[in-house]
């Protein structure tokens, strides 16, 4: 069976953001959520409601995730903040605040409620940002260092394998993952994107183990088989697409950003929709978006499709 060609033109919404990215399904609400980065705002698209009202947070957001019943945790320029519905802002853990040219870029948690993200230049993209990793208590632990553009992280349904990429490398890496302790052993390399199709962003892992990821300069997401072999291709009308999830009633939704930064007025005309999002329909069932969980708080599982 050779590589399955897909397509995904269908807009959701009709925001346009300039650097849209870490698209996150909110079973919570049956919402899909995702970021501007450079402009510091949150996007919401509900099943039941269509647009939501955005959120600024008044500088770089570089990613959210679910926390506790009602709020967000968001990574911004400043560290780790929870962002409320109606758009406050309460910063909880400073991060690199000594460095001014630094941002947080994209983070997920794992299934056990803690949480991983790197932090890159503003500007200027040298090896001086670092991957960490957000425990429930607050703390912040620097596990991998000397990285340029951090980006998608991600799980194997079985929670024994993180997979992570750092954009310039052109690959994703695999590392052993112990859930219980959030420790990870020695990168092995998982996949390299030639650099002809594109620059791996961020990704997701689906329910069968297979990454989906989202190619920056390449206007497709592709799909990976645990075994690393290249599955699925899905074409976005969209050069810049940065990031995807799986979301919506049955988790068979994937979503996918883009943005219109570096684009230049030739390539606008030529691809208008950038920095749109984009859905279609694969045939697979993605894992739920996990949340942060803090320390002393109930775990809140993430409802099966049966049950919404």
């Amino acid at each position: 069976m050779g590589v399955r060609r897909l397509s995904a033109r269908e807009e959701v919404g009709e925001v346009v953001s300039q650097l849209g990215e870490s698209p996150i399904w909110d079973d919570r609400f049956g919402v899909l959520r995702w970021v501007d980065i450079n402009r510091g705002l949150i996007h919401g698209h509900s099943v039941a409601e269509g647009q939501l009202p955005t959120l600024e947070v008044s500088q770089h957001v570089g990613f959210t995730l679910p926390h506790g019943n009602d709020l967000l945790l968001a990574g911004l320029r400043d560290g780790f903040a929870t962002v409320a519905l109606d758009g406050q802002v309460r910063l909880e853990r400073e991060l690199e605040i000594d460095r001014p040219h630094m941002r947080i870029n994209d983070g997920r948690a794992d299934a056990a409620g803690r949480v991983w993200a790197g932090t890159m230049g503003i500007t200027d993209q040298q090896p001086e940002g670092a991957l960490y990793r957000l425990d429930g208590d607050w703390s912040v632990t620097a596990e991998i260092e000397g990285l340029t553009i951090p980006n998608g992280i991600g799980w194997s349904p079985d929670s024994k394998t993180m997979y992570f990429t750092d954009t310039t490398s052109g690959r994703i890496d695999a590392f052993d993952y112990d859930l219980e302790s959030g420790g990870i052993g020695e990168p092995r390399p998982f996949i390299e994107i030639p650099a002809e199709a594109g620059m791996p962003d961020g990704f997701t892992v689906d329910c069968e183990g297979c990454v989906w990821v989202a190619l920056w300069g390449g206007g497709a997401v592709r799909r990976y088989t645990p075994a690393g072999e290249l599955d699925a291709i899905v074409e976005v009308p969209a050069p810049q697409t940065t990031s995807c999830v799986f979301g919506g009633p049955d988790r068979r939704d994937l979503y996918l950003t883009s943005a219109r930064l570096d684009l230049t007025e030739q390539q606008l005309a030529e691809y208008p929709r950038s920095g749109q999002v984009f859905v279609c329909r694969p045939g697979v069932e993605g894992q739920p978006t996990a949340s942060f969980v803090a320390a002393g708080e109930q775990r809140h599982d993430t409802k099966g499709k049966d049950e919404l």
